[in-house]
């Protein structure tokens, strides 16, 4: 019986980890990014360095596995990020 639960809690693990993937990935691949969407919202008020600055506050800079490894770090955190509709 223990070993049919350890074997179920791992299966459990690894679809948590293969849909926290997908969805990591599925908006990966979506165009552009935020740094670019926030540039194109506000193009006038908004610089190149200011969107290099955002990339790096997003993280963008980064290979996509650091990226990954980040996300999900702040999602078992319960930091969702910053809304870009209220700011906060």
């Amino acid at each position: 019986m223990l070993g049919f639960t350890c074997k179920k809690i791992l299966q459990s693990l690894c679809t948590v980890l293969a849909v926290t993937f997908l969805a990591f990935f599925m908006v990966w691949l979506m165009p552009g990014d935020a740094a670019t969407l926030q540039v194109d919202l506000d193009s006038a008020s908004i610089s190149s360095e200011s969107a290099e600055e955002l990339r790096s506050q997003y993280h963008l800079d980064r290979s996509l596995p650091a990226q990954y490894l980040s996300w999900l770090g702040d999602m078992l955190h319960g930091n969702f990020g910053t809304s870009s509709t209220y700011h906060q």
